[in-house]
Protein backbone atom coordinates (compact mmCIF):
# COMPACT_ATOMS: atom_id res chain seq x y z
CA UNK A 1 0.00 0.00 0.00
CA UNK A 2 1.54 3.29 -1.10
CA UNK A 3 0.57 6.36 0.92
CA UNK A 4 1.01 9.84 -0.48
CA UNK A 5 0.96 12.59 2.13
CA UNK A 6 -0.02 16.24 1.81
CA UNK A 7 0.95 18.74 4.51
CA UNK A 8 -1.72 21.41 4.45
CA UNK A 9 -3.89 24.06 6.03
CA UNK A 10 -6.71 24.15 3.44
CA UNK A 11 -7.63 27.60 4.73
CA UNK A 12 -9.76 27.41 2.67
CA UNK A 13 -9.42 24.44 0.31
CA UNK A 14 -9.39 25.97 -3.18
CA UNK A 15 -9.28 24.76 -6.77
CA UNK A 16 -5.49 24.41 -6.72
CA UNK A 17 -5.67 22.23 -3.60
CA UNK A 18 -8.22 19.98 -5.26
CA UNK A 19 -5.89 19.56 -8.25
CA UNK A 20 -3.02 18.69 -5.89
CA UNK A 21 -5.09 15.95 -4.21
CA UNK A 22 -6.18 14.56 -7.57
CA UNK A 23 -2.58 14.40 -8.80
CA UNK A 24 -1.44 12.74 -5.58
CA UNK A 25 -4.11 10.07 -6.02
CA UNK A 26 -2.80 9.15 -9.47
CA UNK A 27 0.31 7.46 -8.06
CA UNK A 28 -0.84 6.13 -4.70
CA UNK A 29 -3.34 3.87 -2.98
CA UNK A 30 -4.13 6.34 -0.21
CA UNK A 31 -3.90 10.11 0.14
CA UNK A 32 -3.31 11.20 3.72
CA UNK A 33 -3.61 14.89 4.58
CA UNK A 34 -1.78 16.18 7.66
CA UNK A 35 -3.74 19.37 8.28
CA UNK A 36 -3.34 22.26 10.73
CA UNK A 37 -6.00 22.60 13.41
CA UNK A 38 -8.04 25.72 14.09
CA UNK A 39 -5.15 28.19 13.80
CA UNK A 40 -2.79 28.73 10.89
CA UNK A 41 0.99 28.87 10.66
CA UNK A 42 0.68 32.67 10.64
CA UNK A 43 -1.07 32.57 14.01
CA UNK A 44 -4.45 33.50 12.53
CA UNK A 45 -7.74 31.71 13.21
CA UNK A 46 -8.69 29.54 10.24
CA UNK A 47 -11.74 30.47 8.17
CA UNK A 48 -13.57 27.29 9.22
CA UNK A 49 -12.89 24.94 12.09
CA UNK A 50 -10.73 21.86 11.55
CA UNK A 51 -13.64 19.43 11.24
CA UNK A 52 -15.30 21.48 8.51
CA UNK A 53 -12.02 21.80 6.65
CA UNK A 54 -11.42 18.05 7.04
CA UNK A 55 -14.80 17.48 5.40
CA UNK A 56 -13.75 19.61 2.43
CA UNK A 57 -10.50 17.62 2.15
CA UNK A 58 -12.41 14.31 1.94
CA UNK A 59 -14.88 15.84 -0.53
CA UNK A 60 -11.86 16.85 -2.66
CA UNK A 61 -10.58 13.26 -2.72
CA UNK A 62 -8.48 12.81 0.44
CA UNK A 63 -8.82 9.43 2.17
CA UNK A 64 -7.63 10.25 5.68
CA UNK A 65 -7.20 13.63 7.40
CA UNK A 66 -5.04 13.85 10.52
CA UNK A 67 -4.40 16.95 12.62
CA UNK A 68 -0.93 18.46 12.66
CA UNK A 69 -0.38 19.25 16.37
CA UNK A 70 -0.78 22.91 17.31
CA UNK A 71 2.79 23.15 18.60
CA UNK A 72 4.07 22.60 15.06
CA UNK A 73 1.15 24.04 13.09
CA UNK A 74 1.56 27.50 14.65
CA UNK A 75 5.34 27.65 14.40
CA UNK A 76 7.90 29.09 11.99
CA UNK A 77 8.65 27.34 8.70
CA UNK A 78 11.53 25.16 9.90
CA UNK A 79 9.74 23.94 13.03
CA UNK A 80 6.47 23.52 11.10
CA UNK A 81 8.35 21.38 8.57
CA UNK A 82 10.26 19.46 11.25
CA UNK A 83 7.10 18.40 13.06
CA UNK A 84 5.15 17.62 9.89
CA UNK A 85 7.89 15.45 8.38
CA UNK A 86 8.51 13.67 11.68
CA UNK A 87 4.84 12.76 11.95
CA UNK A 88 4.52 11.79 8.28
CA UNK A 89 7.52 9.49 8.69
CA UNK A 90 6.05 7.93 11.82
CA UNK A 91 2.74 7.39 10.00
CA UNK A 92 4.52 5.39 7.33
CA UNK A 93 3.91 7.85 4.50
CA UNK A 94 5.93 6.91 1.41
CA UNK A 95 5.93 10.24 -0.42
CA UNK A 96 5.08 13.83 0.45
CA UNK A 97 3.48 15.77 -2.38
CA UNK A 98 3.37 19.57 -2.29
CA UNK A 99 2.88 22.59 -4.52
CA UNK A 100 5.64 25.12 -5.12
CA UNK A 101 6.37 28.13 -7.27
CA UNK A 102 9.16 26.41 -9.21
CA UNK A 103 7.77 22.89 -9.43
CA UNK A 104 11.34 21.57 -9.62
CA UNK A 105 12.25 19.05 -6.91
CA UNK A 106 15.92 19.00 -7.97
CA UNK A 107 16.21 22.76 -7.48
CA UNK A 108 14.54 22.51 -4.06
CA UNK A 109 16.93 19.76 -3.00
CA UNK A 110 19.77 22.08 -3.99
CA UNK A 111 18.35 24.83 -1.78
CA UNK A 112 17.91 22.37 1.10
CA UNK A 113 21.54 21.25 0.77
CA UNK A 114 22.71 24.88 0.77
CA UNK A 115 20.73 25.56 3.94
CA UNK A 116 22.09 22.46 5.63
CA UNK A 117 25.66 23.52 4.85
CA UNK A 118 25.54 27.31 4.96
CA UNK A 119 29.06 28.75 4.59
CA UNK A 120 30.35 30.78 7.56
CA UNK A 121 30.41 33.98 5.49
CA UNK A 122 26.71 33.53 4.72
CA UNK A 123 25.85 33.24 8.40
CA UNK A 124 27.95 36.35 9.16
CA UNK A 125 26.25 38.34 6.42
CA UNK A 126 22.81 37.20 7.58
CA UNK A 127 23.50 38.36 11.14
CA UNK A 128 24.77 41.71 9.86
CA UNK A 129 21.60 42.18 7.85
CA UNK A 130 19.40 41.27 10.81
CA UNK A 131 21.32 43.69 13.02
CA UNK A 132 20.48 46.47 10.56
CA UNK A 133 16.80 46.08 11.46
CA UNK A 134 15.37 44.35 8.38
CA UNK A 135 13.13 41.29 8.74
CA UNK A 136 14.43 37.76 8.34
CA UNK A 137 13.16 37.25 4.79
CA UNK A 138 14.82 40.43 3.52
CA UNK A 139 18.00 39.66 5.44
CA UNK A 140 18.11 36.13 4.02
CA UNK A 141 17.54 37.21 0.43
CA UNK A 142 20.21 39.89 0.69
CA UNK A 143 22.74 37.48 2.20
CA UNK A 144 21.98 34.95 -0.52
CA UNK A 145 22.57 37.55 -3.24
CA UNK A 146 25.87 38.61 -1.67
CA UNK A 147 27.26 35.11 -1.08
CA UNK A 148 26.21 33.11 -4.12
CA UNK A 149 25.92 33.96 -7.81
CA UNK A 150 23.54 31.03 -8.34
CA UNK A 151 20.43 32.73 -9.75
CA UNK A 152 18.31 29.66 -9.09
CA UNK A 153 19.07 29.73 -5.37
CA UNK A 154 18.51 33.48 -5.24
CA UNK A 155 15.09 33.12 -6.85
CA UNK A 156 14.02 30.20 -4.69
CA UNK A 157 14.94 32.12 -1.54
CA UNK A 158 12.25 34.70 -2.36
CA UNK A 159 9.42 32.23 -3.02
CA UNK A 160 7.43 31.23 0.10
CA UNK A 161 6.29 27.78 -1.02
CA UNK A 162 9.71 26.95 -2.48
CA UNK A 163 11.23 27.83 0.89
CA UNK A 164 8.70 25.64 2.69
CA UNK A 165 9.29 22.80 0.26
CA UNK A 166 13.04 23.02 0.86
CA UNK A 167 12.30 23.04 4.60
CA UNK A 168 10.47 19.70 4.22
CA UNK A 169 13.43 18.18 2.37
CA UNK A 170 15.88 19.62 4.90
CA UNK A 171 13.84 18.23 7.79
CA UNK A 172 13.82 14.77 6.20
CA UNK A 173 17.60 14.86 5.72
CA UNK A 174 18.12 15.92 9.35
CA UNK A 175 15.93 13.10 10.59
CA UNK A 176 17.40 10.51 8.21
CA UNK A 177 13.92 9.90 6.87
CA UNK A 178 13.49 7.80 3.73
CA UNK A 179 10.37 9.71 2.67
CA UNK A 180 10.44 10.75 -0.97
CA UNK A 181 9.22 14.12 -2.24
CA UNK A 182 7.28 15.21 -5.28
CA UNK A 183 6.41 18.82 -6.06
CA UNK A 184 3.83 20.20 -8.45
CA UNK A 185 4.03 23.68 -9.92
CA UNK A 186 1.40 25.98 -8.45
CA UNK A 187 -1.54 26.73 -10.74
CA UNK A 188 -2.08 30.28 -9.47
CA UNK A 189 0.12 33.36 -9.78
CA UNK A 190 1.90 32.70 -6.50
CA UNK A 191 1.46 32.82 -2.74
CA UNK A 192 1.35 36.61 -2.44
CA UNK A 193 -0.28 37.35 -5.80
CA UNK A 194 -3.53 39.27 -5.53
CA UNK A 195 -4.52 38.62 -9.14
CA UNK A 196 -6.08 35.29 -10.16
CA UNK A 197 -4.91 33.02 -12.94
CA UNK A 198 -8.12 31.78 -14.54
CA UNK A 199 -10.05 30.28 -11.58
CA UNK A 200 -6.97 29.80 -9.40
CA UNK A 201 -5.97 32.08 -6.54
CA UNK A 202 -4.00 31.55 -3.33
CA UNK A 203 -5.86 30.93 -0.06
CA UNK A 204 -4.55 34.15 1.53
CA UNK A 205 -5.71 36.20 -1.47
CA UNK A 206 -9.12 34.51 -1.40
CA UNK A 207 -9.56 35.47 2.26
CA UNK A 208 -8.43 39.04 1.58
CA UNK A 209 -10.92 39.41 -1.27
CA UNK A 210 -13.70 37.93 0.85
CA UNK A 211 -12.83 40.34 3.67
CA UNK A 212 -13.32 43.19 1.21
CA UNK A 213 -16.75 41.94 0.20
CA UNK A 214 -15.76 40.35 -3.12
CA UNK A 215 -17.27 37.16 -4.56
CA UNK A 216 -14.70 34.36 -4.29
CA UNK A 217 -16.97 31.41 -5.10
CA UNK A 218 -15.29 30.74 -8.46
CA UNK A 219 -11.92 30.07 -6.79
CA UNK A 220 -13.12 27.26 -4.53
CA UNK A 221 -15.06 24.01 -5.10
CA UNK A 222 -18.81 24.18 -4.37
CA UNK A 223 -18.45 22.15 -1.17
CA UNK A 224 -15.87 24.62 0.17
CA UNK A 225 -18.07 27.57 -0.71
CA UNK A 226 -21.02 25.97 1.11
CA UNK A 227 -18.85 25.49 4.19
CA UNK A 228 -17.57 29.06 4.02
CA UNK A 229 -21.03 30.59 3.79
CA UNK A 230 -22.31 28.64 6.81
CA UNK A 231 -19.23 28.99 9.04
CA UNK A 232 -19.54 31.20 12.15
CA UNK A 233 -17.53 34.40 12.24
CA UNK A 234 -14.47 34.52 14.50
CA UNK A 235 -14.98 37.31 17.07
CA UNK A 236 -11.70 39.25 17.33
CA UNK A 237 -13.07 41.34 20.19
CA UNK A 238 -13.37 38.28 22.40
CA UNK A 239 -9.92 37.06 21.33
CA UNK A 240 -8.43 40.48 22.14
CA UNK A 241 -10.18 40.60 25.53
CA UNK A 242 -8.91 37.13 26.45
CA UNK A 243 -5.41 38.06 25.31
CA UNK A 244 -5.41 41.28 27.34
CA UNK A 245 -6.65 39.36 30.41
CA UNK A 246 -4.03 36.63 30.03
CA UNK A 247 -1.21 39.12 29.43
CA UNK A 248 -2.23 41.27 32.39
CA UNK A 249 -2.13 38.40 34.88
CA UNK A 250 1.26 37.15 33.70
CA UNK A 251 4.52 38.66 34.95
CA UNK A 252 7.28 39.58 32.46
CA UNK A 253 9.12 36.48 33.73
CA UNK A 254 6.09 34.32 32.92
CA UNK A 255 5.88 35.81 29.44
CA UNK A 256 9.58 35.33 28.83
CA UNK A 257 9.03 31.56 29.01
CA UNK A 258 6.50 31.56 26.15
CA UNK A 259 7.66 29.91 22.92
CA UNK A 260 9.04 32.51 20.51
CA UNK A 261 9.60 35.21 23.15
CA UNK A 262 13.04 36.79 22.74
CA UNK A 263 14.99 39.99 23.28
CA UNK A 264 12.66 41.56 25.85
CA UNK A 265 9.53 41.26 23.70
CA UNK A 266 7.63 40.31 26.84
CA UNK A 267 7.83 43.93 28.08
CA UNK A 268 6.66 45.35 24.76
CA UNK A 269 3.77 42.89 24.56
CA UNK A 270 2.61 43.55 28.11
CA UNK A 271 2.73 47.31 27.60
CA UNK A 272 1.10 47.26 24.17
CA UNK A 273 -1.74 44.85 25.00
CA UNK A 274 -2.79 46.91 27.99
CA UNK A 275 -3.14 50.13 26.01
CA UNK A 276 -4.41 48.87 22.65
CA UNK A 277 -8.16 49.11 22.04
CA UNK A 278 -8.24 46.45 19.31
CA UNK A 279 -6.30 43.34 18.37
CA UNK A 280 -5.37 44.84 15.01
CA UNK A 281 -3.90 47.90 16.72
CA UNK A 282 -1.88 45.75 19.11
CA UNK A 283 -0.47 43.57 16.31
CA UNK A 284 0.39 46.58 14.15
CA UNK A 285 2.12 48.35 17.03
CA UNK A 286 4.24 45.28 17.77
CA UNK A 287 5.09 44.59 14.14
CA UNK A 288 8.38 46.03 12.88
CA UNK A 289 11.08 45.39 10.31
CA UNK A 290 12.61 42.94 12.75
CA UNK A 291 9.41 41.27 13.92
CA UNK A 292 7.06 40.35 11.09
CA UNK A 293 3.31 40.37 11.58
CA UNK A 294 3.07 36.58 11.36
CA UNK A 295 5.66 36.14 14.10
CA UNK A 296 3.80 38.54 16.40
CA UNK A 297 0.48 36.79 15.73
CA UNK A 298 2.01 33.41 16.51
CA UNK A 299 3.57 34.76 19.68
CA UNK A 300 0.29 36.25 20.93
CA UNK A 301 -1.49 32.97 20.24
CA UNK A 302 1.17 31.11 22.22
CA UNK A 303 0.63 33.54 25.11
CA UNK A 304 -3.08 32.71 25.11
CA UNK A 305 -2.48 28.97 24.89
CA UNK A 306 0.32 29.08 27.44
CA UNK A 307 2.74 27.26 25.13
CA UNK A 308 6.13 27.51 26.81
CA UNK A 309 9.60 26.80 25.44
CA UNK A 310 9.89 23.92 27.91
CA UNK A 311 6.64 22.33 26.75
CA UNK A 312 7.63 22.69 23.12
CA UNK A 313 10.94 20.93 23.68
CA UNK A 314 9.09 18.06 25.37
CA UNK A 315 6.72 17.80 22.40
CA UNK A 316 9.50 18.13 19.81
CA UNK A 317 11.77 15.53 21.41
CA UNK A 318 9.00 12.93 21.54
CA UNK A 319 6.61 11.71 18.88
CA UNK A 320 3.22 13.24 19.75
CA UNK A 321 -0.05 11.37 19.41
CA UNK A 322 -2.16 12.75 16.58
CA UNK A 323 -5.91 13.09 16.22
CA UNK A 324 -7.63 11.50 13.22
CA UNK A 325 -10.13 14.13 12.07
CA UNK A 326 -11.83 12.39 9.15
CA UNK A 327 -11.77 9.15 7.18
CA UNK A 328 -13.50 8.23 3.95
CA UNK A 329 -15.92 5.42 4.84
CA UNK A 330 -14.56 3.02 2.25
CA UNK A 331 -11.07 3.53 3.70
CA UNK A 332 -11.83 2.15 7.17
CA UNK A 333 -9.76 -0.94 6.43
CA UNK A 334 -6.87 1.26 5.32
CA UNK A 335 -7.10 3.11 8.64
CA UNK A 336 -6.81 -0.24 10.47
CA UNK A 337 -3.66 -1.04 8.50
CA UNK A 338 -2.30 2.42 9.28
CA UNK A 339 -2.92 1.86 12.99
CA UNK A 340 -0.82 -1.32 12.91
CA UNK A 341 2.09 -0.05 10.80
CA UNK A 342 2.38 3.49 12.16
CA UNK A 343 5.07 4.28 14.75
CA UNK A 344 2.81 6.84 16.38
CA UNK A 345 -0.33 6.83 18.52
CA UNK A 346 -3.56 7.72 16.71
CA UNK A 347 -6.40 9.32 18.65
CA UNK A 348 -9.70 7.93 17.35
CA UNK A 349 -11.83 7.89 20.48
CA UNK A 350 -11.89 9.57 23.89
CA UNK A 351 -10.40 6.60 25.70
CA UNK A 352 -7.24 6.98 23.57
CA UNK A 353 -6.39 10.14 25.52
CA UNK A 354 -5.99 8.00 28.67
CA UNK A 355 -3.16 5.97 27.11
CA UNK A 356 -0.91 8.90 26.19
CA UNK A 357 2.57 9.52 27.58
CA UNK A 358 3.25 12.73 29.57
CA UNK A 359 4.75 14.48 26.52
CA UNK A 360 1.86 13.35 24.33
CA UNK A 361 -0.61 14.67 26.89
CA UNK A 362 1.04 18.09 26.72
CA UNK A 363 0.59 18.14 22.95
CA UNK A 364 -2.98 16.81 23.00
CA UNK A 365 -3.96 19.24 25.76
CA UNK A 366 -2.62 22.11 23.66
CA UNK A 367 -4.72 20.96 20.70
CA UNK A 368 -7.82 20.79 22.87
CA UNK A 369 -7.13 24.27 24.29
CA UNK A 370 -6.72 25.68 20.77
CA UNK A 371 -10.06 24.14 19.78
CA UNK A 372 -11.79 25.53 22.87
CA UNK A 373 -10.30 28.98 22.27
CA UNK A 374 -11.62 28.89 18.71
CA UNK A 375 -15.05 27.77 19.97
CA UNK A 376 -15.25 30.61 22.49
CA UNK A 377 -14.40 33.14 19.78
CA UNK A 378 -16.94 31.68 17.33
CA UNK A 379 -19.71 31.32 19.92
CA UNK A 380 -19.89 27.57 19.37
CA UNK A 381 -19.91 24.62 21.84
CA UNK A 382 -16.75 23.71 23.70
CA UNK A 383 -14.95 20.35 23.87
CA UNK A 384 -15.41 19.58 20.17
CA UNK A 385 -12.31 17.36 20.14
CA UNK A 386 -14.12 14.91 22.41
CA UNK A 387 -17.75 15.43 21.38
CA UNK A 388 -17.16 15.23 17.62
CA UNK A 389 -14.30 12.76 17.48
CA UNK A 390 -13.33 11.17 14.18
CA UNK A 391 -15.65 11.76 11.23
CA UNK A 392 -16.42 8.88 8.86
CA UNK A 393 -17.61 10.42 5.62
Amino acid sequence: MKISGIICEFNPLHNGHQSLIEKAKQNSDTVLCLMSGNFSERGNPCRMNKFERAKTAVAAGADIVIELPTAFATNGADEFAFGAVKIMDALGVDEIVFGSECGDITALEKLADFQLNEPPQFKTKLQQNLSSGVNFMQAYQSAMSDITSDKTLQKLASSPNDILGAAYIKAAKKQNSKIKFSCIKRTDNGFNAGLPKENHLSASSILELEKNGKDVSSFVPNFTWTSMTSAPIFDEKIYHALLAFETNKKTPLDLSQILGMTEGLEFAIKKTLLKSETLETAVNNLTSKRYRKSRIQRLLLHVLLGLTKFDYEAIKNNTPAVKVLAVKKEKKDTLKILCTRARISLILKNSDYDTLTPAQKISASLDISASDLYSVCTHTPLSTDKTIGTLYL
